[in-house]
């Protein structure tokens, strides 16, 4: 459902308009429907920015976390082959 409501914010175009205005019920193309698809393409290309962004700050904050995660993991071996090392 949140994809559906992304894809609604970013004003991406339904699969009923991109169906009408590529099939226009039979009836023969003209200079409107170019000028139809042009503007869905560009809603189109604005809805994949977006997306593209999303994914890309998504991307970096998975790698911040898995990094932080990493470094905790870490920090406490590192203890223990300090005090091996005292120790031994």
């Amino acid at each position: 459902m949140d994809v559906t409501f992304e894809a609604l914010a970013a004003d991406a175009p339904t699969s009923r308009e991109l169906a009408a205005a590529i099939w226009p019920g039979g009836s023969r193309a003209s200079a409107n429907n170019l000028d139809e698809l042009t503007a869905l393409g560009a809603r189109l290309e604005s809805y994949e920015a977006r997306v593209s962004e999303t994914l890309d700050t998504v991307t970096a904050q998975m790698v911040q976390a898995m990094g932080d995660s990493h470094r905790e993991v870490e920090r406490p071996n590192q203890a223990d082959r300090k005090r091996g090392v005292a120790n031994g």
